[in-house]
């Protein structure tokens, strides 16, 4: 049976052995997955490291962010440029929880974990918008999010990300609790 969890050190060999099969898949799909695993051990001290586990084996991971200048403009750091992007999405001062990196080991894609992962985040963070990017040519990858009600806001953004041609801005909205939603208003 799978678990969510925080990631834990003790989890940073498991977690690194996960990345580098995700990561080879990748290349074999010729997609770049450029990420520096020391990346991991500070993520999992700060807490945004969350992890699908099958015993003791990680199986999957989601690294989290809550600061859109910090992955989107993290040179200038513009609020002008963060403003048109909210804006894009209809952001109306709900949280905003971003997805920096969501893998799932070749060998368990298929399977749920994704979605289950996916879930996982959202019930945590309910309320929030969740915001990411892909890589336009990660077909598997934009299925999968387009699949689980993201909208592709496509790349008319002023990006200060590597490679930031080759992608796309994603978005999901939270659900809105109440009567008006559960009768279709």
């Amino acid at each position: 049976m799978s678990k969510i969890l925080h990631a834990k050190a003790s989890d940073l060999p498991s977690l690194n052995k996960c990345f580098r099969r995700v990561q080879g898949d990748m290349e074999e799909k010729g997609l770049d997955l450029e990420i520096e695993e020391s990346l991991f051990e500070k993520e999992i001290e700060e807490g945004h490291l969350y992890v699908v586990k099958e015993g003791i084996r990680v199986i999957g991971a989601a690294l989290v962010s809550f600061v859109v200048e910090d992955v989107f403009f993290p040179q200038s750091k513009s609020q002008r440029k963060v403003v048109s992007l909210l804006d894009e999405f209809d952001y109306q001062d709900e949280g905003i929880l971003i997805l920096t990196q969501f893998f799932i080991d070749p060998a368990y894609q298929h399977q749920g974990v994704g979605s289950m992962l996916l879930e996982a985040l959202s019930s945590a963070f309910k309320g929030y918008s969740i915001l990411l990017y892909l890589n336009k040519e990660n077909h598997p990858a934009i299925s999968f999010f387009q699949k689980h009600g993201f909208a592709n806001y496509g790349n008319q953004f002023e990006f200060e990300i590597e490679g930031k041609e080759n992608i796309d801005f994603f978005a999901k909205k939270p659900k809105k609790d109440g009567l008006c939603r559960n009768i279709g208003w």
